[in-house]
């Protein structure tokens, strides 16, 4: 039976970091995710908002078989308005019962590459690197959900 572990997992940090490897992720661009070690040299504060940045819908894969949960790996998230696939997301996490109530959103936080004004990074458009120069611009946005669904298997 699987037990459940409460992890933070991130992204390899540079030189020195001291965080326990996972298997590599490659899409368009390859990072080298980790379980954060507090103590690891190479974290940053990362920016983040409380200011609603727009709506999203996710979309959960299907699980592998009825006695499972459903996995996180292959989850995808699209911009409600536009209908265009969000690439640039690093983490997800769900924010419910925020300050608006809960009567209010369902919100998702989501850690987003971003260009040098701070802003999400557009599809396709080149990553910024860090002011250390070794690695990534990052910030994390709200975002309400609009929709959430579960692929089909």
């Amino acid at each position: 039976m699987a037990g459940v572990l409460n992890v933070s997992v991130g992204v390899h940090h540079g030189p020195g970091c001291t965080c326990k490897p996972l298997d590599e992720i490659t899409r368009t661009v390859t990072v080298q995710p980790v379980i954060v070690n507090r103590g690891c040299p190479g974290q940053r504060e990362i920016p983040r908002t409380d200011e609603i940045t727009g709506r999203v819908i996710i979309t959960w894969p299907a699980r592998k078989h009825e006695h499972t949960t459903l996995p996180v790996w292959g989850v995808s998230i699209h911009d409600a308005d536009s209908g265009e696939q969000i690439t640039t997301a690093l983490g997800l996490r769900m924010v419910i019962g925020t300050k608006r109530g809960w009567d209010g959103p369902i919100e998702v936080e989501l850690e987003q590459l971003t260009n040098a004004g701070g802003k999400p990074l557009a599809t396709g458009a080149p990553i910024v690197p860090d002011e250390a120069g070794d690695g990534y611009r990052t910030a994390v946005f709200r975002y309400v959900v609009a929709e959430m669904r579960v692929a089909e298997a």
